[in-house]
């Protein structure tokens, strides 16, 4: 598409994301940074660029992206969490809050992305046990609808609890759930990237670097 179109900024943009996934970072903000200069008032160019440099470790450099999104007009519950990660990471709790609620709201109903933030929040705020409250509340939801087995996984390794967290993984794997795509950049699978586990399955999606 590159080659038939130099000046096509979507290719520059589902280039630069294909290439996060595998984690080759430069290379993705290197990619993104042409599809922005192509299309500098799309708010998806932002939001990416935000979210690469975000996993890349470069905490305000993502911040510039994502409220450069909310200065054009975006607002969404997935700009909502990732910039409230940001805040959560750097202790700006209040900030978190705010944009943890909001997403909730602009889910639209039950969204165990925003669930586990808000409770990831709570413990970072001294309330025990809400990680565990939430993740008994998003088992209550997977009831009643299907719930990516990759997002329930999170919940148990936010918890430590590696070994029911691994078999949900496999069972994303099994159902080729789209989530698994950013395994291998996802920060809230940090705790378990040493484990045997991660490596064998991040071989078989064919992420291994």
């Amino acid at each position: 598409a590159i080659e038939l179109a130099p000046s096509y900024a979507l290719a520059y943009h589902w280039l630069g994301m294909i290439v996060f996934g595998f984690g080759r970072f430069d290379d993705a903000i290197a990619a993104l940074k042409k599809s922005q200069t192509l299309d500098p008032l799309s708010a998806v160019q932002h939001g990416a660029l935000g979210q690469v440099y975000a996993c890349a470790g470069k905490p305000d450099l993502a911040l510039a992206e994502f409220n450069m999104d909310f200065a054009l007009g975006e607002d969404n519950r997935i700009l909502r969490v990732f910039r409230g990660e940001i805040y959560l990471d750097q202790g700006r709790y209040e900030l978190a809050r705010m944009d943890f609620e909001k997403a909730r709201e602009l889910a639209g109903g039950f969204d165990p992305n925003v669930e586990l933030v808000l409770a990831s929040l709570g413990e970072a705020m001294g309330e025990k046990g809400a990680v565990e409250a939430s993740l008994g509340r998003v088992l209550e939801q997977a009831k009643r609808e299907p719930i990516s087995p990759y997002l329930l996984a999170l919940f148990y390794f936010a918890l430590g609890r590696n070994d029911e967290g691994f078999p949900l993984l496999e069972r994303a794997f099994a159902e080729r759930d789209y989530e698994l795509t950013m395994m291998a950049v996802d920060p809230r699978l940090a705790s378990c990237r040493s484990d045997p586990r991660y490596t064998s399955l991040l071989t078989r999606i064919g992420l291994a670097r």
